[in-house]
């Protein structure tokens, strides 16, 4: 058995993760959007938008994936990404340290070329938050009734660059 590597995601491995998601991701997926974790996770691989999408596999096997999807633009901030991260069992029981100690460094990878990351996660997924908290995410507030499911979620989010506003009609010289 080799050791876990990450590689670029392909739809393949979201179909593959999918079936095998961790029960508290499979849940937060629901909650927010009412759709099963196959459409969910091969969602970013059918939009023109700007992504990033990584796989965690060993051998075979895809333990986790995580990326970031352009949405916007922040008048502030630039560019605004969605981050996200799903796994199985065995990435967090077995590989955990590992992924943990690794995560800066894929965070700064997905977000280059954005200056805010913004998502909502599941309050129950105790796994997310203390994730978010490590990586330097910010719990920005805490809605009651969220998502299609009207369960309570975080709404997080780390700020990466502040650009100067200039008012509309107005140019810098």
């Amino acid at each position: 058995m080799s050791e876990p590597v990450v590689r670029e995601g392909t739809v393949h491995d979201a179909k593959k993760l999918a079936s095998n998601l961790r029960e508290a991701d499979r849940r937060e997926i629901e909650y927010k959007s009412g759709l099963s974790p196959a459409i969910v996770l091969t969602a970013p691989f059918a939009r023109r938008t700007p992504r990033k999408v990584f796989s965690i596999v060993r051998d075979a096997q895809v333990l986790g994936m995580f990326g970031v999807s352009m949405i916007g633009l922040h008048p502030q901030h630039g560019p605004v990404g969605t981050p996200w991260l799903v796994g199985t069992d065995e990435l967090t029981e077995r590989y955990a340290r590992r992924f943990i100690r690794e995560a800066p460094l894929w965070l700064e990878e997905i977000s280059r070329g954005y200056g805010l990351l913004e998502n909502y996660a599941y309050a129950g997924n105790r796994l997310h938050i203390r994730w978010l908290k490590k990586l330097g995410f910010e719990l920005v507030e805490r809605i009651e009734q969220f998502g299609i499911a009207g369960k309570p979620f975080y709404r997080f989010r780390r700020i990466l660059a502040t650009r100067p506003v200039v008012p509309l009609g107005l140019t810098k010289k």
